[in-house]
């Protein structure tokens, strides 16, 4: 028999390093640390002031400063910031008894104001709103009679808190050059 000259001899063996993945995965890590502080150091809340009402010319003027009472709906722990914008109100507006909040605290926010205008026609009521609203931001979206017949307009907008939120103003009645009417606001369930 003959001798056998190479034995079996084991592989041979590499180190392989971690140390190009892990300084790679580190960097990533320092620099998506540095983007986090950074947006959090610089990072401002958006607050949109919805800039001063527009001047209609021949309409009925924005009533300044308003009048105690009004702007009932302007509860801050409920709306919006950036829907303040849209609490504008005609001159000779008056708050009336009746004003409500019937889903506060359950729900979508809901909010109505009985108001009345002195010296005004209906006509110019729904005009004032629809001038204004839209020149803030609102959208007109519907001009049709309310469940009552009363006339109606309804104004929508996104918010800042993820919501459409509506802004109605209902006619109610129009006793002697004055206009009884309702201002609501209405947050919608639909999501942005």
């Amino acid at each position: 028999m003959g001798t056998v000259k190479d034995s079996p001899r084991p592989p041979l063996t590499t180190t392989t390093s971690i140390w190009p993945a892990a300084t790679i995965a580190l960097l990533g890590i320092a620099l998506l640390a540095t983007f986090l502080i950074v947006d959090w150091v610089t990072a401002r809340p958006v607050v949109s002031p919805g800039g001063p009402a527009p001047v209609v010319v021949g309409g009925l003027a924005v009533e300044r400063p308003l009048v105690a009472g009004l702007a009932y709906c302007d509860q801050p722990l409920e709306v919006p910031r950036d829907l303040v914008s849209g609490f504008v109100y005609p001159v000779g507006t008056t708050p009336r008894p009746g004003s409500t909040t019937p889903n506060l605290g359950a729900g979508d926010f809901d909010c109505v104001e009985r108001l009345a205008t002195a010296r005004a026609t209906s006509g110019q009521v729904l005009g004032f709103y629809r001038a204004h609203l839209p020149a803030l931001g609102w959208t007109l979206f519907s001009t049709s009679p309310s469940p009552t017949g009363h006339p109606q307009y309804l104004f929508q907008r996104s918010s800042s808190d993820g919501f459409y939120w509506e802004i109605g103003v209902t006619v109610l009645s129009t006793p002697a050059r004055r206009v009884e009417w309702s201002f609501t606001l209405f947050q919608n369930s639909q999501t942005v």
